[in-house]
């Protein structure tokens, strides 16, 4: 999570919520700005919990609080990339009405291949 941290201070496009209980233990992180493909698009690039956290609805408050600063910033679209064969982040995303695109890419962890599915949202932003 401090790689995630680090990596989206040096963002510019990237806006952070941190939710804290105290100064000393984060209990989860999500970052999200201007598609990294397509600024004209809003993402979410990441949000992660504490795994004490997973399901208790800090998930879903750092969700909506994502989706909505970012309908709020003018954008009519959502886009995240979420690791195949997660299941469970999968239903959390179509949950909040993303669906699956039918794209997906590979990123390189180290000597490892990861490959991403695309979820995509359409907004109001009336």
């Amino acid at each position: 999570m401090r790689r995630i941290i680090r990596e989206n201070e040096q963002n510019p496009l990237s806006e952070m919520r941190v939710i804290c209980v105290s100064t000393e233990k984060v209990l989860g992180v999500c970052s999200f700005g201007s598609d990294r493909e397509n600024p004209l698009v809003g993402e979410i690039y990441a949000l992660y919990l504490s795994p004490t956290f997973i399901g208790k609805g800090l998930d879903r408050l750092l969700r909506q609080d994502a989706i909505a600063r970012l309908a709020e910033a003018g954008f009519k679209q959502v886009n995240l990339w979420v690791l195949e064969g997660n299941a469970q982040a999968i239903r959390f995303y179509e949950r909040a009405g993303l669906s699956l695109t039918g794209r997906a890419k590979t990123e390189k962890l180290g000597e490892v291949n990861l490959w991403e599915l695309h979820m995509s949202l359409s907004i109001d932003v009336s």
